[in-house]
């Protein structure tokens, strides 16, 4: 698109939001004036929902950092009789509140974006393992769910670090069967089919999705691709977007990271937010100084991330915003 043509062309700024209730819209405007980005917060200055509804103000609760999750779930409780999405930043506070949550006997669905890239990874490795020499891509196959062998045989092959891709098939007959069955693209998609959907299956429908997902950007590769070396073939399943299974509707209760809950609404929203980063260790301390050296703020880069992260948050409840 030459953007160029439209230097002359008028300007909007889509300021009508009609998802939340405009005590939420004010909160969060307000909450957003804190960024240093004088656009953005212009911006957002006229931010509302036009067709007014009401609802009540957000309400903040304060508690010690180590009773957020507990406060989050008794929220969940007290909020039995409407839909309710716990928004985390990271995906190990959402392991916790679901843990507690069981505890309770709540139900709820989740989604887990460690779920997505773990799969996604593992299917990569596992399919370089298969068709590529080099000893660094068998090695990482083996530590794949897909991989023909004991998890203690690939521990002891890897430990050898003068081992060689010869010298694994080897020792590993089932390995060295399935490589030399591969010797077509559709020997690839029997490999899909016979070895990688089994398996994801009985990870979940997460994993499974991003099997079927791979999958089809495969073909895709082989479609639209004039240089399909591994390498190639590589770094275009690594860039395929993998869509996340959304959670199930029938649940009152969502647990959803606010990466996963961009683009979505809910009735209410029971927020825990974090820090980007809580710790700061030596190695921090040194890229912060590299970063000062060339004029970039990291702090400040961190503090900007921060409020345009909550914001999206806040801005995911229809009626009612509670923040632990």
């Amino acid at each position: 698109l030459n953007f160029s043509k439209f230097l002359n062309g008028q300007s909007f700024v889509l300021s009508d939001n009609f998802r939340s209730t405009n005590e939420i819209l004010s909160y969060a405007r307000e909450y957003f004036s804190k960024s240093e980005d004088e656009t953005s917060k212009d911006e957002l200055a006229n931010l509302n929902n036009p067709e007014n509804p009401e609802g009540p103000k957000p309400v903040i609760y304060a508690c010690a950092r180590e009773s957020k999750n507990s406060v989050a779930c008794e929220l969940v409780q007290s909020f039995a009789d409407r839909n309710v999405a716990v928004i985390t930043r990271k995906n190990d506070q959402l392991m916790q509140i679901g843990s507690e949550l069981k505890s309770r006997g709540i139900r709820f669905s989740a989604t887990s974006y460690d779920t997505s890239s773990e799969a996604k990874q593992d299917i990569i490795n596992f399919l370089l393992g298969m068709l590529s020499s080099d000893i660094i891509d068998v090695k990482n196959a083996m530590f794949t769910p897909f991989f023909p062998c004991r998890i203690q045989k690939a521990f002891e092959l890897t430990s050898n670090r003068e081992i060689t891709t010869d010298e694994i098939i080897k020792q590993c007959p089932e390995f060295a069967k399935l490589r030399d069955k591969v010797k077509t693209t559709e020997d690839i998609h029997h490999l899909f089919r016979d070895i990688i959907m089994p398996i994801s299956i009985s990870y979940g429908k997460e994993y499974l999705a991003v099997a079927m997902a791979l999958r089809d950007s495969l073909q895709e590769a082989f479609n639209v691709m004039d240089d399909l070396s591994i390498q190639n073939l590589a770094v275009y399943l690594k860039s395929s977007d993998i869509l996340s299974v959304e959670p199930e509707v029938n649940e009152k209760v969502i647990l959803t990271t606010v990466h996963k809950a961009k683009g979505r609404q809910f009735d209410t929203v029971i927020y825990v937010p974090s820090k980007a980063r809580e710790n700061y260790n030596f190695q921090d301390t040194i890229v912060e100084a590299i970063l000062q050296s060339k004029g970039i703020n990291a702090k400040e880069e961190l503090e900007e991330e921060d409020i345009r992260v909550n914001f999206v948050a806040f801005t995911r409840a229809m009626k009612e915003l509670v923040i632990v």
